[in-house]
């Protein structure tokens, strides 16, 4: 910052300890010399960089940041908001699963054949296995007597 001083009227460079800040008034010019610097002040981290480069010598930058968290307002209510979008789309992909689940089921349930007994004066052979028929006929295959045996198979053989 550049002031101007008041009798003179001359205008210079504001020096760091001259701020209005808590961080400022522990500040020297001893503290500004040299290289690179890191300091804790009052609450606050002060970082004293000098510019590199030919005629800049005389210049460096002065960095000064809260060591405490804060929070800023606006961006703490956009997070919320953040959040939400996020999460707004579980509940709903969850519904929407339990509302196809759910007809899925019914429309199985409903295609469903209730299997019954056969009547009772069925002769067809379709007799019911739950009332123990003799009539019931297996899906699997029988097993026959046995195979054909043929008239020379046996001869000449003892």
């Amino acid at each position: 910052q550049a002031f101007v001083q008041s009798p003179t009227g001359r205008t210079r460079f504001r020096h760091a300890w001259e701020l209005n800040a808590s961080w400022a008034q522990q500040l020297n010019a001893a503290d500004l010399t040299g290289g690179v610097q890191e300091l804790e002040m009052d609450g606050f981290r002060v970082a004293v960089v000098p510019l590199p480069g030919r005629g800049m010598e005389h210049f460096r930058v002065l960095v000064a940041a809260e060591t405490q968290p804060f929070v800023d307002e606006s961006m703490h209510s956009l997070l919320g908001q953040a959040r939400t979008v996020v999460a707004l789309p579980y509940p709903a992909g969850l519904t929407i699963w339990l509302v196809w689940a759910t007809h899925r089921w019914w429309k199985n349930r409903r295609s469903l054949k209730r299997v019954r007994p056969a009547p009772m004066g069925a002769t067809d052979g379709a007799e019911s296995i739950m009332r123990g028929g003799v009539n019931v006929k297996s899906s699997l295959r029988q097993r026959g007597p046995g195979r054909p045996v043929s008239p020379d198979m046996g001869a000449g053989r003892l």
